[in-house]
């Protein structure tokens, strides 16, 4: 039996600094007055929860408005062009679940006769072309393959100790970098992790890495019969021995599960790094150093060979390595 479930958050979406808006919210939640609600604060933006039981509660925030820009750098907004930024993201959110269902299992959401599937590839994304300008720009070396050389090409280099960064398509949505900004590594070498920590991410020695695994295998090398696409659940690790740099202290690792569905050339990848090694695990973590936020545009990507002992970076088809720079 389907199980359904279904949100209301078009009350969400009322700007409460705006008087027909407080009418409009005060209308449905029986309320009428509306005088000593009309004044506005400077320098302050209020919220009303939708929660009749939150009705007289407010989230006021006092600060100044910082948006990052693509080039890297940040600048200041005004208050009403914040307001419309995050308006339109509940709107969103709204649209997503409102009258919506949820099928149990299944993992999806239905809405208006449209199938939304689960995706988290949503980000920025740079073409082939685009990639390619930034470099000449530059005069920035690098070598260009074919998708199928790339994978081979790439894969024999993880096999071969290198540290190789993996800037690929949309850039992922959420906490963890799942295969398109990502920084790659032969989970075989036990100092991996060592070499990791302390030349590419500039952090702690004790640091774990996660294992990005294909789907069909998990059950072979984790305690788990599940998939695991988000990189969010630990798992015991079955064979250590095999992949000490993604095992931690504990036994356990962190693992992403990758199918052929969710991100065909990241599956890929890691198919040809397991036909040369037997291994159909690779170690996966961000692209950024300790403090910094994953990399975006192809420019902030090449500045991570600059400031790191990465071997190689591969942004598209395209790898730059490290003796080029």
């Amino acid at each position: 039996m389907t199980s359904k479930t279904s949100y209301n958050f078009i009350s969400a979406l009322k700007d409460i600094n705006k008087t027909k808006d407080i009418k409009d919210i005060n209308k449905t939640q029986g309320r009428g007055r509306t005088k000593r609600r009309k004044r506005k604060t400077k320098q302050r933006t209020s919220f009303r929860f939708p929660n009749k039981k939150q009705a007289g509660k407010r989230l006021n925030v006092n600060f100044k408005f910082i948006i990052p820009s693509t080039k890297g750098e940040s600048h200041e907004i005004s208050k009403k062009s914040f307001q419309k930024r995050i308006n339109h993201v509940l709107r969103f959110i709204a649209k997503l679940f409102q009258g919506s269902t949820l099928e149990k299992g299944t993992g999806t959401y239905q809405y208006k006769d449209q199938l939304i599937q689960e995706n988290v590839y949503v980000g920025p994304s740079y073409s082939n072309e685009e990639i390619k300008l930034f470099l000449d720009s530059k005069n920035i070396s690098y070598e260009s393959f074919d998708e199928t050389a790339l994978l081979k090409k790439t894969a024999q280099l993880i096999a071969d100790g290198n540290v190789v960064g993996w800037y690929q398509g949309k850039m992922e949505w959420g906490p963890r970098a799942l295969g398109n900004r990502s920084i790659l590594a032969d989970p075989r070498n036990a100092e991996m992790k060592d070499i990791l920590n302390k030349k590419i991410k500039h952090r702690e020695s004790f640091r774990p890495f996660a294992p990005s695994i294909m789907e069909e295998y998990v059950s072979d090398y984790f305690e788990m019969d599940i998939p695991s696409p988000y990189m969010l659940m630990v798992a015991k690790v079955k064979q250590p021995e095999k992949i000490p740099a993604v095992t931690h202290v504990d036994g356990t690792g962190r693992l992403q599960s990758v199918s052929r569905n969710s991100n065909p050339l990241y599956y890929n990848l890691i198919n040809e790094f397991y036909k040369i090694t037997n291994i159909p695990v690779i170690i996966n973590t961000s692209m950024n150093v300790m403090g910094e936020p994953i990399v975006n545009t192809p420019a902030q990507a090449y500045n991570m060979i600059l400031k790191t002992d990465m071997d190689c970076i591969v942004l598209g088809n395209n790898i730059i390595f490290a003796d080029m720079k």
